[in-house]
């Protein structure tokens, strides 16, 4: 495993690093293999993501997308989306939670 010094010489944060430790020994003791998460709901996955420390819906749910191929998610937390929602919709996003319902 990298030392945390080398870790930081290429930019990561103290807690970039905490979270990709936390990340690795979760592969390393219970396992995370693609081909199985393959086999389960969406929900399961987002579930057992949700237990690593660093782990956010953010990156769960881009897990699901990106490397399990899961074409029936959306990332409602994500900026991008969001400003491409906003300007085309004309939604306002002062108050989050509404925007977020109405994007949904």
């Amino acid at each position: 495993m990298m030392s945390n010094e080398s870790l930081r010489s290429i930019g990561l944060s103290a807690s970039k690093i905490s979270y990709l430790k936390n990340i690795a020994e979760f592969v390393e003791t219970k396992g995370l293999n693609c081909d199985e998460m393959q086999q389960l709901e969406n929900e399961v996955v987002l579930k057992i993501l949700a237990g690593i420390k660093g782990i956010g819906p953010w990156t769960a749910q881009n897990f699901l997308m990106m490397a399990l191929g899961r074409e029936d998610v959306f990332s409602p937390d994500d900026l991008i989306l969001q400003n491409v929602i906003s300007e085309l919709y004309g939604l306002k996003k002062e108050n989050k939670k509404d925007f977020k319902k109405k994007i949904l």
